[in-house]
């Protein structure tokens, strides 16, 4: 640093910025201190650059104003060039921003000083053209602005180039940013911004780079700012807004206008009642170009309004919009937006776009919209975010960083689809939390298969917030497909759970067509053919009618005269194109070359578009480029924009200009396109899909295929599993032409990664006939290539597919893949496939075999240090050991892979473990243990968001209170967990939920309520060919019907279970088969080979500790051996079961085992026995409700009672048994009521009854 410049003696360096260092020094001469900037040494040599240095610096010499920071000298010495200006002790604006919060009122003062000295410095011809906080300096309530050093003065000949931003691009306005011609109103912008950023603690326009940020300028409306901090007056709002405006012209006219506002909020706070020169239109919506007001919707509009009322008042819905093309979809949603924003809704619109897309991108879009609106753009951010806003989601972070596409760390793994969905719904509510939201999905008929999953998922899941769903669809794209429309299916089961309402947009008839036409063209003189003209050819499609405006007004032949509208021609001397692709195209015939050229490579992006690939493709600088899509937007009304990208006005428009490319043309944008995203985002996997399409149509296949392999391995991640497979399909078909023409290694491997991608996915879906062709592919190619280590994976895959099927073929191929693996020692190989092996073996209910596999797995991943495959290989052991009644060693195991989901942070895991305790707990009797760890394993469920194992536990937690007796609660349990099968689509669950449901009233003698849930559980489980669980329908339908007295149908029952039984596969079925087929020879009266049978399948359920089925035997063979008048072993049997039932806590069993004692005793004459039985029956029966072993019972008590003549005791309980009866009949119809009314033991009783009333009147 040299010591010394001209006079000044320089002292220490202060800063350095873009063109010059700033010096603190002192003046020689005088001895006063001053801040030296001098221009940095290589523009020094430049003479343009020294000569606006010295003019533009010399500049502020004229100005003296106790704001302005005085420049003292402006000279030039041996080629250095510099500026001696006031040095003023104190703090830039952007310091102290970083330390502290500024209140209103301190921000008002700052304001006005800054606009005081911004009115000075204009007045005489000077914009400064940097305000931003680090040129303003705060020093004892003193604010000074800095650094005139760039101001221009508006007479002198202009020197920056038109394509040149000089200042900070956040506080640039849209008239710097995009390089035109300002004035004194571009430093009011700035200053708007700098007052915003103060207030809020948030830039109005951001974006991830300049280009973004420039977009975000010219086109963004900035967030009211009660979104980002409480107590700021309307009317400091309002003034900042008005220094926001886009036009110059609709802001403040003057930077003393400004300043004059400010002093009036200041009065106004004081309790004046002033007005200010901004008003609320400040916050209006800008409407561009050419518009029109809604015409010919009002009622649908009136529809639309009310649901927008009803969802301010918490009662969200979902609203879909349909029709044909240019119909006025979008439009008639975003005019109710327009009005729902006045009363502070949140309104988002997401496009849908075909084929080239993330899965589930709109929802995931709105999402993130949001969270950028809060200032979330980061991990750290996030995390803040969802802790205070969400803390009940705290747990998902993972989650919820995958799904926005904000890794963490490390990336995680998903649970399933449903705790996806689950999580994108609590974001949206989260997002209406503070304000209402009117979600806006455009074009659902585009939408891929998970996103229309999570709108499905979505209005189930929003109709008690603040949220309203408004989407679109064209109905003429969902029909002519080779395969139904996924979109028809999603809403068909919508309709069913009555989830939306539809609207059907119609065309507009001949006098909404001259209306239109009216409103667009104010005071129009036009002549009643013109209107008759334009609705025939236009046949009233409002798309079609404005383009052919646009196009008419255009050519000269609509043009505006003395305030009204008419015709330069007479109507039939011009042509209304025949359709709406002719109009649009005449209409591009206008523009200009450049402004071709533009518009068609956005039309190869698709329906969006951003800047930045336009300028890389075109090979020309941004704010050309922007000023291009400004002209498009704002003079020929092609496009407009949003938030952080363009659209064309409608999707006609840009299938015209990408249909009138010339093939060679469309391919080499195409090309250039994915040059772009490949160079910038190719290590993203949300933009594989669209690299992919971008090298495909530009017919460049090889160099799709890495991209092609990565969309779809990240869709699998996502649970998008049809989107997968379309990628892997699509790579397939690639990589098998390519093979045609070349025949190499590398290709073959590369259909070998895509063939086992798409096998996975396949097998995922269970559509194991698919899969299975890919696997004997990738044997064969294994095979082929000579990798045996591929070949085995074929294998073992395969095995798994057939699994379910025919698992001694299974087990053929497993072999197969475990010798290989062996051979070439690929441990994690080997130990997969004796998982898999296990597995077979375990659904066999051959336990001893499962466990040597699964112990010798358990070893090898112990070996190769592979934590997970430990913890599965352990849960694998600890189930075969709770099955066989290894209770202890259950346990331990269970416990050690608990232990390891803990260390890996494996919250899946974890909770999965904690069910399998409460399991083995359950089991034992140990209800409270169980039921601790079952919820234990619920909270985790719930805080990671796996709604399906949420359901499960759920199911799990009910069957503790089902086996107490405590019904109700039971009851709230597997109805909430049929409520989630249901939302999330999941068939097996939600069977298995309407059986336990049903098995509930049954227990309650509800019987036509048990009925029906029996026959629903029964018809999703032929619908899903669950064959056990359709055993345990027709299990269940059986008992019902004994119950209610019609032998018949329960003997029809009874058969059609032990059929079931017998084709299931697996040992404990076994035991089931040999009940069931003995209780139908019970009901046909054949008690010896009913005995025979019933003891078989004790003998099986014994060994497999099936305590269900045991309880079920010993209480079948109890009733076999009283109809066979075998008392005492009718009596062994009896209290076998109630020991049972009694030491594992099982009231509904020991209640009915204590009848069967009951009657048993009562038979033999032994009343003492008899009594006690029947009491303690009563008593567990009146605790839980069961209303049928109650009355039974009472009735025994009442006979009992008579036998010892003791009348009243007997008509006591006798009376009491029939009022039971009769609230059980009370609930019954039809034949039912009929069957149960003939029972013999109902007739007994009321003949007993009987007896006892004549008794007494004798």
């Amino acid at each position: 640093m040299k010591k010394t410049l001209s006079h000044y003696e320089i002292l220490r360096e202060l800063g350095r910025g873009g063109m010059a260092t700033v010096y603190e020094a002192i003046d020689i001469n005088s001895q006063r201190r001053v801040a030296l900037k001098v221009l940095l040494p290589q523009f020094s040599t430049d003479k343009v650059m020294r000569t606006r240095f010295l003019r533009e610096a010399g500049a502020g010499m004229k100005l003296e104003h106790p704001g302005i920071a005085r420049v003292y000298e402006v000279a030039e010495v041996r080629n250095e060039s510099f500026m001696a200006m006031e040095l003023i002790e104190g703090r830039t604006l952007d310091e102290l921003i970083e330390e502290e919060v500024f209140d209103v009122e301190r921000v008002i003062d700052v304001g006005l000083k800054v606009a005081d000295a911004l009115a000075a410095a204009h007045e005489k011809g000077i914009i400064h053209r940097d305000i931003k906080p680090q040129n303003i300096m705060v020093s004892n309530g003193r604010v000074k602005v800095m650094d005139f050093g760039l101001v221009r003065i508006t007479e002198a000949s202009r020197i920056t180039s038109i394509h040149e931003i000089v200042g900070t691009l956040h506080y640039m306005s849209p008239q710097q940013a995009t390089g035109i011609e300002i004035d004194e109103r571009s430093d009011i912008f700035s200053l708007g911004v700098v007052l915003y950023q103060l207030l809020t603690g948030t830039l109005p326009f951001e974006g991830d780079h300049p280009g973004a940020i420039i977009h975000s300028i010219l086109h963004s409306d900035p967030l009211r700012m009660d979104e980002l901090r409480e107590g700021i007056p309307i009317e400091v709002e309002q003034v900042v807004f008005k220094a926001l405006q886009k036009k110059p012209q609709d802001r403040y006219q003057t930077a003393a206008e400004l300043r004059s506002d400010l002093e009036t909020v200041t009065r106004i706070s004081k309790g004046n009642n002033l007005r200010l020169i901004a008003s609320e239109e400040v916050f209006a919506e800008r409407i561009r170009g050419f518009y029109s007001p809604l015409v010919g919707r009002e009622s649908e509009l009136r529809m639309l309004e009310d649901r927008v009322d009803r969802m301010l008042k918490g009662d969200g819905s979902t609203i879909l919009v349909s029709g044909h093309a240019g119909i006025g979809k979008s439009r008639l949603i975003w005019e109710v937006a327009r009005k729902a924003k006045r009363e502070k809704v949140r309104y988002f619109a997401a496009t849908c776009v075909f084929g080239k897309e993330l899965p589930y991108r709109p929802v995931l879009e709105v999402i993130r919209s949001y969270l950028e609106l809060k200032g979330v753009r980061s991990p750290e951010r996030l995390s803040n975010f969802i802790k205070e806003k969400a803390p009940h989601l705290a747990d998902r972070m993972a989650v919820i960083q995958t799904l926005l596409l904000m890794m963490g760390e490390k990336e995680t793994s998903l649970v399933n689809k449903e705790q996806l969905w689950d999580t994108a719904t609590e974001l949206v509510k989260v997002m209406a939390q503070d304000r209402p939201v009117l979600l806006h999905l455009d074009d659902l008929h585009w939408a891929d298969a998970p996103t229309l999953n999570l709108f499905g998922y979505l209005s189930a899941n929003t109709r008690g917030e603040r949220i309203l769903i408004a989407a679109t669809y064209r109905r003429e794209e969902l029909s002519g497909e080779p395969r139904s429309h996924f979109l028809l299916s999603v809403l068909e089961k919508m309709r069913k759970e009555g989830l939306y309402e539809e609207i059907n947009l119609e065309r507009l008839d001949e006098k909404q067509t001259d209306n239109l036409i009216c409103s667009v063209f104010a005071h129009s003189h036009f002549p009643e053919a013109f209107t008759k003209s334009m609705f025939e050819e236009t046949e009233g499609n409002p798309l079609f009618v404005l383009e052919t405006l646009k196009l008419l007004q255009d050519q000269g032949i609509i043009v505006q005269e003395n305030g009204g509208w008419r015709l330069t021609r007479r109507v039939e001397k011009f042509a209304i194109p025949k359709r709406v692709n002719d109009v649009i195209r005449n209409r591009l015939s206008s523009l200009s070359r450049e402004e071709r050229i533009l518009v068609e490579v956005a039309s190869v992006q698709g329906r969006s578009f951003q800047s930045d690939p336009l300028s890389h493709c075109l090979g020309l600088p941004r704010m050309k480029v922007l000023r291009g899509l400004h002209d498009l937007e704002q003079s020929h009304y092609l496009i407009h924009s949003s938030e952080r990208e363009y659209h064309f006005d409608h999707g006609k428009i840009r299938d015209a200009v990408y249909e009138s490319l010339i093939p060679e043309l469309r391919k080499e944008y195409h090309r250039l396109l994915a040059e772009y995203f490949a160079r910038d985002f190719g290590e993203r996997e949300e933009y594989a899909g669209k690299i992919a399409h971008h090298l495909l149509e530009a017919d460049q296949k090889n160099e799709a295929l890495p991209h092609l392999i990565k969309a779809g391995q990240s869709a699998k991640k996502l649970f998008a599993n049809e989107e997968a497979v379309r990628y892997f399909d699509k790579g397939i078909e690639v990589v098998n032409k390519l093979l045609e023409q070349q025949h190499t290694p590398d290709l073959q491997r590369t259909r070998l990664t895509l063939l086992k991608g798409r096998a996975e996915v396949k097998a995922l879906i269970g559509s194991y006939d698919d899969a299975r062709v890919d696997y004997e592919d990738i044997i064969r190619v294994g095979r082929s290539l000579q990798d045996p280590k591929e070949e085995a994976h074929g294998l073992s895959g395969f095995g798994a597919t057939l699994r379910k099927r025919d698992d001694e073929i299974a087990m053929t191929y497993y072999q197969q893949a475990l010798g290989i693996q062996r051979e070439i020692a690929d441990k994690l190989g080997e130990g997969s496939t004796l998982m898999g092996l296990g597995g077979i073996h375990y659904d066999r209910d051959d336990y001893d075999t499962a466990l040597r596999c699964f112990q010798e797995s358990l070893q090898i991943q112990r070996q190769i240090e592979n934590k997970r495959g430990e913890g599965s290989a352990l849960n694998g052991i600890g189930n075969i050991h709770y099955n066989l009644g290894n209770y202890d060693t259950a346990l331990d195991h269970f416990g050690q892979s608990l232990q390891i989901w803990r260390e890996l942070g494996d919250r899946l895991g974890e909770g999965n473990a904690l069910n399998n305790i409460g399991n083995v707990h359950l089991d034992r009797g140990h209800y409270d243990v169980a039921l601790s760890s079952y919820e234990q394993s619920l909270a985790i469920k719930r805080q990671i968001g796996d709604k399906l194992g949420e359901a499960n536990v759920l199911n799990n937690i009910g069957n503790i209170y089902a086996t107490r007796g405590d019904f109700l609660r039971s009851l709230t349990d597997y109805e909430e967990s049929l409520e989630i099968q249901r939302q999330i689509g999941n068939r097996l669950g939600e069977g298995d939920a309407l059986g336990n449901i049903g098995y509930v009233y049954w227990n309650r003698a509800d019987y036509e309520m048990a009925l029906s849930r029996y026959e629903q559980s029964l018809a999703v489980r032929k619908e899903i060919r669950d064959k056990e669980g359709q055993w345990e329908s027709q299990h269940h339908l059986c008992k019902l019907w004994l119950n209610v007295g019609d032998r018949e149908k329960a003997l029809g029952r009874a058969k059609e279970a032990a059929r079931i039984a017998e084709t299931v596969a697996a040992k404990k079925m076994n035991a089931r088969f040999r009940i069931d087929t003995g209780l139908a020879k019970l009901l046909r009266g054949d008690y010896t080979k009913a005995h025979l049978d019933i003891g078989k399948g004790l003998e099986i359920a014994r060994k497999m500790m099936g305590i269900d089925a045991i309880i079920e035997a010993l209480e079948l063979l109890t009733e076999v051996e009283i109809q066979r008048g075998n008392g005492k072993k009718a009596s062994q049997y009896a209290e076998e079961a109630l020991g049972l039932a009694s030491r594992k806590e099982k009231k509904p069993d020991a209640a009915r085992a204590h009848l069967l004692h009951s009657r048993i005793h009562l038979s033999q004459g032994d009343l003492r026995e008899a009594e006690f039985h029947a009491s303690e029956a009563l008593g567990i029966a009146r605790g839980c409700g069961m209303k049928e072993q109650l009355w039974h019972a009472h009735h025994y008590l009442g006979k009992i009672a008579l036998t010892r003549k003791d009348s009243p005791s007997a008509q006591l309980h006798l009376h009491e048994a029939v009022q039971i009866v009769e609230v059980i009949l009370s609930n019954l119809t039809g034949d039912m009521a009929e069957s149960y009314r003939g029972r013999s033991e109902v007739k007994e009783l009321y003949a007993g009854l009987e007896s006892v009333h004549r008794r007494r009147r004798d």
